[in-house]
This record gives C-alpha cells, sequence and structure tokens, in this order.
C-alpha cells in the first residue's frame, strides 16, 4: 500500500516523531477528524508501525502480548484444545481459547476480551469449509497477525 510505505518511510527518517509514536505504549489510536477510509486506515497503519518499532527498539518478540500473555503460549493452548477436541478429551460445554486481540483487531471494532469458538461452531465451520482441526493449528497466531483488516 503506498499510503503505508510513505508513512513508514517518514517514520524511518524522523526519529523524534518516531519515538512520539513509541510513547503512546498500548493506546488505541484514532483519527476522528476523518470519517471516510482514512479515519479507520490511518490510526491502524500508525499502531501496526508502533509495534514494528518496538520490538525493533527494544529487541522484543514480536508475539509477546501487551497483556503480558505470550502469544506462543496462546497458541500452544488452541492447539491443545484442539486436540483435546479431536480425541474426546475435551468436555462438550468447554470452548476452545484463542488470545485476546491485539491493538489492531481491537481498533477495527473487536472487543478486549478473550476471543473463544464454542466446539459446535468450529465443527460445522470445519464441516462447511471443508477442513480439518490439524488446518487450524496456530490459528491462535494467525489471527492476532492479519494480513488485512476490514468489516
Amino acid at each position: 500500500m503506498i499510503m503505508y510505505d510513505l508513512i513508514k518511510a517518514s517514520f524511518d527518517q524522523n526519529s523524534n516523531a518516531r519515538k512520539i509514536l513509541l510513547e503512546t505504549g498500548n493506546s488505541i489510536i484514532t483519527h476522528i477528524q476523518d470519517k471516510g477510509k482514512w479515519g479507520k486506515d490511518f490510526p491502524i497503519i500508525l499502531m501496526d508501525l508502533r509495534n514494528i518499532y518496538s520490538v525493533k527498539d527494544n529487541n522484543q518478540s514480536l508475539f509477546h502480548l501487551s497483556n503480558n500473555q505470550n502469544l506462543e503460549a496462546v497458541n500452544n493452548r488452541f492447539n491443545e484444545e484442539l486436540d483435546d477436541l479431536k480425541s474426546g478429551r475435551l468436555k462438550s460445554n468447554e470452548m476452545l481459547h484463542l488470545g485476546k486481540p491485539l491493538e489492531i483487531l481491537r481498533a477495527s471494532g473487536l472487543k478486549n476480551g478473550e476471543i473463544t469458538i464454542t466446539q459446535r461452531v468450529l465443527r460445522d465451520h470445519l464441516k462447511s469449509h471443508n477442513l480439518t482441526m490439524e488446518d487450524l493449528k496456530g490459528l491462535a497466531k494467525a489471527i492476532q497477525t492479519p494480513m488485512l483488516v476490514y468489516n
């Protein structure tokens, strides 16, 4: 995306602006002045760049969540729940857990709470999309690093 590249180039060339962006911490960035496309896209670009610069500047793991959950641990838990579901060890009332959404997902409207899926919904979607449980391994990590978010 051209606008993403331009904004990134601007921050790459201006360390003071990058420092100010990083100082926003885990806050959700908004751009309420613009009611159109950039009112939604601009904050997402800024938060994405902030995450990239934060990782680069702090030499932290990209998959360390702001709520102190490690994405690898969340992903492993989901994969284990899938295995338990497949083998019949998961109780019928238990849900599968996908972790809490990162900022980019919250900025697109997802509430800041645990993302869960019921066994019934999961099985229905597996069947309707001709997928296996093995196809869903790694889903908890994949949804936290979207290539595109749209309504």
